[in-house]
C-alpha cells in the first residue's frame, strides 16, 4: 500500500531513506524514480530532486573519508619524521636523512604537489629573495637571469 506523505522535512527523510536503499540493492535510476513516485505518491521532479540531493550528500561524506584518511595518514607520517629526526641528531647516520626524504615526498604527494610544482615555489621564493637584496623584482630578476642563460648556452654552442 502506498504511503502519503505531505512533502515534510520526515516525507523527505523517508523518501531519500527508500530510494537509496532501492540504489543500494542495484535498481537503475529509472526503476528507483517510478518505485519512489508509486510507493510516496510524488512527482518524477521531486524523486528527481530527492536522488540529486542524495548525491550530493554522498559525494560530500566520500570527500569527508577521503579527508579524514589523509590527516590519519599525514599524522603517521609526521611521527616518522619527528622519530628519524630525533635519531639522526644522535648518530647522524644517513639512513635517518633517506627516511626524512621519503617522508617530505609522501607528504607533499598527499597534498597534491609533484616535484615540479615543489621546485617551481622554491624557485619562486629565492627569486622573490634575491630580487629583495638586489633591490629589483622578481620579474627583473627572472629576465636577467634567462638573458644570463641564454647568453652562456651561446658561447657553449
Amino acid at each position: 500500500m502506498a504511503k502519503f506523505c505531505p512533502d515534510t522535512t520526515a516525507a523527505q527523510a523517508q523518501r531519500r531513506a527508500f530510494a537509496s536503499q532501492l540504489l543500494r540493492l542495484g535498481y537503475h535510476q529509472g526503476e528507483v524514480i517510478r518505485r519512489t513516485r508509486i510507493e510516496f505518491q510524488v512527482g518524477a521532479q521531486t524523486v528527481t530532486k530527492d536522488l540529486a540531493a542524495l548525491s550530493d550528500d554522498w559525494r560530500k561524506r566520500s570527500l569527508e573519508d577521503i579527508t579524514e584518511v589523509k590527516s590519519y595518514q599525514l599524522c603517521k607520517l609526521e611521527e616518522v619524521q619527528r622519530v628519524a629526526w630525533e635519531r639522526f641528531q644522535k648518530d647522524e647516520r644517513p639512513t635517518w636523512l633517506t627516511i626524512i626524504t621519503k617522508t617530505i615526498e609522501i607528504e607533499n604527494r598527499v597534498h597534491g604537489l609533484d616535484s615540479t610544482q615543489i621546485v617551481r615555489l622554491q624557485v619562486e621564493r629565492a627569486a622573490k629573495e634575491l630580487a629583495a637584496e638586489a633591490g629589483c623584482t622578481p620579474e627583473e630578476l627572472m629576465a636577467d637571469a634567462e638573458r644570463i642563460a641564454a647568453e652562456h648556452s651561446e658561447k657553449v654552442m
